[in-house]
């Protein structure tokens, strides 16, 4: 191990201290305060459900964290998923029988899964027509796992005056659950006062909160003001806000509350007479995103709880199988000082999960530089985890000069001691120069090839058996999409399909691959459609908008959209035309906006199948 690692506990400890929260409100009516301290030091195994509420609590989001989890830990993330993608079908009675199966495992009776279970009841009750009072009491029950320190009199008479105290730590899921009740009582006998949702909205304001959480839950509280029947003086705050919340959703690339959004908006600007051609671009774009999500089975309407699915997971089991095998390395060998013989062997099995600190020896004789759970880059600031965010999304919208200006401030903050620290930057760097035209493509190649060796070996023969990290695929695929720029598609696609093998040879769910396996796919998928491997290309990019929706993410199905077009104009199939208006307009609604002025040149063209058959 790296000298000078920190684990999750070091980036929690700072967030907690920063905000001036104190351990007892910060797990109040989740854990101890000392349990808390033990995680800070790094002194217990962290629970990873735990994790994601303290985290949440202080505002911070842990999608961009990579989890190695034992499977028993895996299997309750993965039930979630298949619970919530059975409600987004409306498949409530299987939704039913895997919460009855969740509710049987032996960790699910902790608060944090019971509250999840009856939160999921409560939903399904309202898409069926549940009695109301049934809703609330699965509603009372949910909130009452972990709040039931903050949801006293005390707390409900201010809520209800419109305040909430600030010192109060509130994830997004737990606030969700307040706005639920809210919408649940409205229009009946246990009607509450609209001055809840903007006591909600106001220490939203207040808290501490990055995007990724606060897209979870500003965007419903928006829509419940819109319903709460504003005074007069307070609709241009509510077209403010409802504007904010379309700028987040878009930035965000997210689908849950975006059509309802759009529709709050649209209505908004149409009583204060704004420009008819901006409102009929809105009511486009909200059409044609309602029509792919219907047409890939999904219905996000009412799904008041949704849970955003942008996780980084890899089982324990399989990372150091697969490790040792790549590395040539003995069972025995490894087992040396570290456990029994037989006790690896069971690991590998997924019979038995290490424990953490043995997790980390484990892996640090594989040379495996991971812990349970970490950032991606070697950081204990969260502003680092924030700012490559930002960086990700400048260089996905292709603002190279945005781009090198964050890279900039993360070269400042980043410690260049670290080996992950040195690849990033050095593979980045390479990226921001090609992409601002500084270098040539043999240049960047090098250096890429370069920062690659760091960490792997760049023989494409040994690709497909690689645990490949979150950095090493980012890599690979700049090399992919430069070496089908160059007229080298055949070293693109073999290098994407020993990626895909390799993710697909995992038991890890591939929507808990989603941003690496999304990108290997989408860029195969093009490099397929762009060489006439049409069938190939559909069929990857049809699975790619089935993982993204079940996911709620909508920033990328613009390119895969556009990738199944071409490929059915190659086929001279008339079914393309829905998918050129589909994926245009969702590159324009999520703000993709060097794809979709690529697509406008490219349907003008006077040879192009569909022509004048689009709404522009």
């Amino acid at each position: 191990m790296e000298e000078g690692r920190k684990g999750i506990g070091a980036l929690l400890e700072r967030l907690r201290t920063e905000q001036g929260c104190t351990m007892e409100q910060l797990g109040r009516g989740i854990c101890t305060p000392s349990q808390i301290e033990k995680i800070e030091k790094d002194e217990q195994s962290v629970d990873p459900f735990l994790i994601d509420r303290l985290f949440g609590r202080l505002g911070k989001s842990t999608e961009r964290l990579e989890y190695v989890l034992p499977i028993e830990a895996y299997e309750l993330y993965e039930f979630r998923y298949l619970i919530q993608t059975n409600i987004c079908r409306r498949q409530l009675g299987e939704a039913e029988e895997l919460l009855k199966a969740y509710e049987k495992r032996k960790s699910a009776n902790r608060p944090l899964h019971r509250q999840f279970i009856a939160q999921e009841r409560a939903q399904i009750g309202w898409l069926t027509g549940q009695k109301k009072e049934e809703i609330l009491a699965l509603l009372s029950q949910a909130m009452s796992e972990t709040m039931q320190t903050v949801m006293g009199s005390a707390f409900e008479e201010a809520l209800s005056h419109g305040w909430i105290d600030s010192k109060i730590k509130l994830s997004a899921e737990e606030l969700k659950l307040i706005l639920f009740r809210w919408e649940i009582s409205r229009a009946s006998v246990y009607e509450r006062r609209a001055e809840e949702i903007w006591a909600v909205l106001s220490y939203l304001k207040r808290k501490e909160m990055d995007d990724s959480e606060f897209v979870k839950v500003f965007p419903y509280v928006v829509l419940l003001l819109g319903k709460s029947g504003c005074l007069e003086e307070q609709k241009d705050a509510l077209e403010k806000e409802t504007k904010r919340a379309l700028s987040i959703l878009r930035d965000e690339g997210k689908i849950a509350y975006m059509p309802e959004i759009l529709e709050q908006y649209s209505k908004l600007l149409e009583k204060r007479g704004a420009d008819r051609a901006f409102l009929c671009m809105l009511r486009q774009e909200r059409k044609s995103l309602l029509e792919v999500c219907e047409f890939y089975g999904i219905h996000l309407e009412k799904i008041s709880l949704f849970e955003h699915i942008l996780r980084r997971f890899q089982l324990d089991y399989e990372l150091i199988q697969k490790t040792r095998q790549e590395r040539g390395i003995s069972q025995e060998k490894l087992s040396d000082g570290i456990c029994e013989l037989p006790t690896i062997s069971r690991i590998e099995r997924g019979h038995r999960s290490p424990r953490d600190k043995n997790l980390c020896r484990i892996l640090e004789r594989l040379q495996k530089d991971r812990r349970r759970m970490d950032t991606i880059i070697e950081t204990d600031s969260y502003e680092v985890v924030r700012l490559k965010k930002k960086y990700n999304r400048m260089l996905l919208r292709a603002h190279t000069q945005e781009a090198i200006e964050v890279l900039q401030e993360l070269e400042r903050y980043l410690n260049p001691k670290h080996l992950r620290n040195q690849q990033f930057l050095k593979a980045e760097w390479a990226k921001v120069n090609y992409a601002a035209k500084k270098w040539d493509a043999d240049k960047c190649l090098k250096e890429l090839e370069n920062a690659l060796r760091m960490t792997m070996d760049v023989d494409g023969t040994r690709l497909g058996k690689h645990m490949i990290s979150v950095e090493e695929n980012s890599i690979l695929n700049e090399m992919v999409l430069i070496y089908n720029e160059q007229n080298h598609a055949e070293k693109a696609k073999e290098i994407l399909r020993l990626e895909l093998q390799c993710f697909n040879d995992s038991k890890v769910c591939s929507v808990f691959q989603i941003m690496e396996k999304g990108l290997v796919q989408s860029n195969l998928a093009t490099v397929y459609e762009e060489n006439g491997i049409t069938k190939e290309a559909i069929d990857l990019s049809r699975k790619n908008n089935q993982m993204n929706l079940e996911a709620g993410k909508g920033n990328t199905l613009g390119r895969s959209l556009i990738t199944i077009a071409g490929a059915l104009e190659q086929q001279q199939d008339d079914s393309g035309v829905a998918y050129f208006q589909w994926g245009m307009d969702l590159l324009k609604l999520y703000k993709i906006d060097w794809r979709y002025e690529i697509m406008v040149e490219y349907v003008k063209r006077p040879e192009f199948l569909y022509r004048d058959r689009l709404t522009m």
